[in-house]
C-alpha cells in the first residue's frame, strides 16, 4: 500500500497513456488500428509493406497487453475472425472458431480452480469479468421491469443506482454505472422498441 491506498487504485496509470482516460478505450483504439494493419497485410503483395505492418503490429500488441483490457482482446479476436472469413473461405474458419471457443468454455467450467472462472458463484463471476457480471445482470433486470419502452435515454445509471441493484455493485452506489454492453444498455433504456431500431441500424450498417 501507498499511504493507505491499495496498489490497484493506481493500475490505470500503468495500463494507459496520457491521451486516454480509460484502459478499455485505449485498448479498443489499438484493436481497431491493429485490424486495419492486418487487413493491409492480408491484401498486399509488397514484402516491405508487410514487414512494416508486422513491426508496427508488434509494438501495438505490446501496448494492448499492458492495457489488460478483456473487451479489447475480444474485439481484436472477433475482428481477426471476420478478416479471415473475408480473405478465405468463411465456413471452415467459423467452424474452427466455434470448436475452439466451445473447448475453452468447457475447460474453464471443468477446471475452475485453474482458470478462476466459477459461474456458480456470483462473487467469482464478478471478479472474473472485472465487475461487469452484476452490471450485465442488472441491465437484464432493468429491461424486465420496463420491457416495452425502457427507462429512457441515458437513464441506465440513474435507474440502476435508484433501486436495489446498486447494493450489489462492487464500486458502491456513488459511482456512475454502465452495463458495458451496448445491446443491453439499449434494451434497458429504450425497451423492445429501441432495441428493434438498434438491430435495424446494425443490419443497415452491415
Amino acid at each position: 500500500t501507498i499511504g493507505g491506498t491499495q496498489p490497484s487504485d493506481f493500475d490505470p496509470y500503468f495500463r494507459v497513456q496520457s491521451l486516454f482516460f480509460d484502459p478499455n478505450i485505449y485498448g479498443r483504439f489499438l484493436a481497431v488500428v491493429m485490424l486495419v494493419l492486418t487487413a493491409v497485410m492480408l491484401w498486399t503483395a509488397k514484402t516491405k509493406r508487410v514487414l512494416g505492418c508486422a513491426i508496427v503490429l508488434a509494438l501495438l500488441w505490446a501496448g494492448l497487453v499492458i492495457s489488460l483490457s478483456q473487451t479489447s482482446f475480444a474485439a481484436l479476436l472477433a475482428g481477426l475472425v471476420a478478416l479471415a472469413c473475408i480473405r478465405w473461405k468463411a465456413k471452415p474458419i467459423l467452424i474452427g472458431t466455434g470448436v475452439v471457443l466451445l473447448a475453452g468454455v468447457i475447460f474453464a467450467l471443468a477446471f475452475p480452480s485453474v482458470t478462476g472462472v466459477n459461474l456458480t458463484s456470483n462473487k467469482s463471476a464478478e471478479t472474473t469479468t472485472s465487475g461487469r457480471f452484476d452490471l450485465i445482470t442488472g441491465a437484464v433486470t432493468l429491461w424486465s421491469e420496463k420491457p416495452i419502452f425502457g427507462w429512457g435515454s441515458g437513464d441506465f445509471s440513474n435507474a440502476y443506482k435508484s433501486g436495489d441493484l446498486a447494493k450489489h455493485t462492487p464500486f458502491g452506489s456513488n459511482v456512475t454505472t454502465k452495463s458495458h454492453t451496448a445491446p443491453l444498455t439499449v434494451a434497458a433504456e429504450q425497451g423492445i422498441v429501441g432495441f428493434a431500431a438498434f438491430v435495424a441500424l446494425l443490419i443497415a450498417g452491415f
